[in-house]
């Protein structure tokens, strides 16, 4: 900064400009020690998501589910607020209301067991836009509509036919368990939440919602699985 003091032209401190821009460059370094946060959390969640998929696919005797995702939302609630839904997916009965499925051909898949059931047991936290999103999920005993995909990108981005997807030519025997989650990243995830008073809501990324689906196939036939029809 220049100043005159009388004797022309000098160059005066540059305390005042670093004072004024300080917040600011917190806020840039928070905000990007945030989004790699964020995204290292998204990373987390995918992985996290096939695990529990996995994990419940391979349990036969007795219902896994509640005991599964009890413990990924305690994993979960320290940084974040959500929600969390399951189904057991199988070949359904129908290609449409009505309409019959051919043996040998495609077939609408359909939710046969469906976690949780309520809404409150399935979420932790408040957030008011995964609560609003819902699970994208059909309710238990019904089937999956033809413009919904079971499997993440199995349309391919739209350009493959939904006759042609992979859920629409599942086995009798087979099934699948499907995990959606919503996630409602906390206000600084990392050094956001500790400099937040210095820099206010600048770096609040809380309505970065993220939302993941993940499904594993099981490996054993359906008529083998104990818990999988409704009670």
């Amino acid at each position: 900064m220049w100043r005159n003091d009388g004797k022309g032209l000098s160059r005066g401190s540059a305390t005042v400009e670093l004072v004024a821009l300080t917040p600011f460059v917190l806020a840039l370094a928070v905000f990007a020690m945030d989004v790699s946060t964020v995204v290292a959390f998204r990373t987390d969640l995918a992985r996290e998501g096939f695990a529990l998929a996995e994990v419940i696919a391979n349990e036969t005797r007795r219902n896994p589910v509640a005991t599964v995702m009890a413990e990924a939302m305690k994993k979960f609630e320290d940084n974040s607020a959500g929600t969390l839904a399951v189904a057991v997916v199988t070949r359904g009965t129908e290609r449409g209301t009505g309409v019959p499925c051919v043996d040998g051909e495609w077939c609408l898949p359909k939710v046969v067991l469906a976690w949780p059931a309520s809404p409150a047991a399935g979420s932790w936290g408040t957030s008011a836009l995964c609560a609003a999103a819902g699970t994208g999920l059909p309710a238990q005993g019904q089937h999956f509509p033809a413009d919904q995909t079971v499997l993440p990108n199995e349309s391919s981005g739209g350009t493959v036919a939904h006759q042609a997807w992979l859920s629409r030519k599942m086995r009798p025997t087979e099934w699948w368990v499907v995990v959606d989650t919503c996630l409602d990243p906390a206000p600084g995830l990392l050094w956001g939440r500790a400099l937040k008073g210095v820099v206010g809501d600048l770096v609040d990324l809380s309505g970065l919602v993220v939302r993941k689906r993940a499904a594993w196939p099981s490996v054993h036939d359906l008529e083998d699985c104990d818990w999988c029809s409704p009670p």
